[in-house]
């Protein structure tokens, strides 16, 4: 099976996909049960948004591997989507304050993003699955 996405690319002579692979996609969707993250939302999840903005650095090689992995991604409906990826004024504050937005130094493993999975902020693991904040960092499954 294809990506649709990577059809349309090919198809519109658009550059190269930098975006996550299907089953990454897939992994991510799974998570969320296919509705938005965004705490309380009850919308369904239309897209995947990278934590780290992929023009920070996260287009090719390593970093691509890296900003495309489910650490570093979070299902939204469209409004929220929209809302945190703000380059501005209290959305944007409230995306960095929440951790669905990171900055380019920041490691998606490492920083805690509130969701509608837990009352307080859960780390989202490359396996595709979340910890409580509250637990040690080796049960988070991080040895380092």
């Amino acid at each position: 099976m294809t990506d649709p996405m990577v059809d349309l690319y090919v198809e519109y002579g658009w550059p190269e996909h930098t975006g996550p692979s299907p089953q990454t996609r897939a992994l991510v969707i799974q998570r969320a049960n296919g509705y938005c993250e965004w705490i309380g939302c009850k919308h369904v999840g239309t897209d995947v948004h990278h934590r780290q903005n992929r023009k920070a650095g996260g287009r090719h090689g390593a970093s691509a591997d890296r900003v495309n992995g489910p650490a570093y991604l979070i299902v939204a409906c469209r409004y929220h989507h929209r809302m945190v990826t703000s380059q501005h004024g209290m959305a944007l504050a409230i995306a960095r304050e929440t951790g669905w937005v990171l900055f380019e130094h920041e490691d998606g493993l490492e920083v805690a993003v509130l969701t509608r999975h837990r009352p307080e902020p859960v780390f989202l693991r490359e396996d595709g699955t979340w910890w409580p904040s509250t637990l040690p960092r080796d049960w988070r499954g991080l040895t380092t």
